[in-house]
């Protein structure tokens, strides 16, 4: 997806917890995007302010979902601004799955899955709403990459299915606050895609479940 969205002209940033592959899928958008590669300042600025600064083509941040309250969030937004001059569209496509009853998942573990598929999205979308309002393209979007279990749950899927279905309500509800904003809320609900999901997932234990 980061990719088409380059090869049609949109400067890109690219958060996930792994840096080798964020400069991986990096070095692919740059390969296809029209755009010429900029040298972009990254001094700070204010918060949600206006900026002048140089768009760079392509933004490597990395960010971990489970800090969603250590302030890394409002510090990324920050370097967005100062390094991108502003945000036109948020996709929130951060998730950990689970192989294990009910019964043998630890409650840490249904912690951690929340935090992830959860509270970490909402909380990025929290603090990058005030440069969607300020979309330098004027058509600012919010899209929540959900599953097929945010509208029905599986066995051995309860805290993957309960943090999906949270994301549904969430969203189906910030879409109708931001409609008088005319911000524009899309959820998708995927179907089953060839993915490491699986290989991620966590047991009951929280160890990876590695099939």
């Amino acid at each position: 997806m980061a990719i088409e969205a380059a090869r049609r002209g949109a400067r890109v940033i690219l958060s996930a917890r792994s840096i080798d592959k964020l400069k991986n899928v990096e070095q692919e958008c740059l390969a296809v995007s029209p755009l010429k590669t900029s040298n972009a300042s990254r001094s700070a600025r204010s918060r949600c302010s206006s900026s002048d600064a140089p768009s760079a083509t392509v933004l490597v941040h990395p960010l971990d979902m489970l800090r969603y309250d250590d302030g890394s969030f409002d510090a990324a937004i920050a370097l967005v601004l100062s390094t991108m001059g502003g945000l036109d569209i948020l996709v929130n496509n951060a998730g950990v799955s689970t192989r294990s009853s009910a019964e043998e998942t630890s409650l840490s573990v249904d912690q951690s899955v929340m935090a992830t598929n959860f509270f970490g999205p909402v909380a990025l979308t929290k603090a990058a709403l005030c440069l969607l309002r300020q979309s330098p393209s004027r058509s600012p979007h919010i899209v929540v990459v959900n599953s097929a279990q945010g509208k029905l749950g599986l066995g051995m899927r309860t805290s993957y299915a309960a943090s999906k279905h949270a994301l549904t309500g969430y969203f189906d509800s910030l879409r109708a606050e931001l409609s008088l904003e005319s911000i524009p809320v899309t959820t998708v609900f995927p179907g089953y895609i060839r993915t490491d999901l699986s290989l991620n997932a966590l047991t009951g234990r929280g160890e990876k479940y590695a099939q």
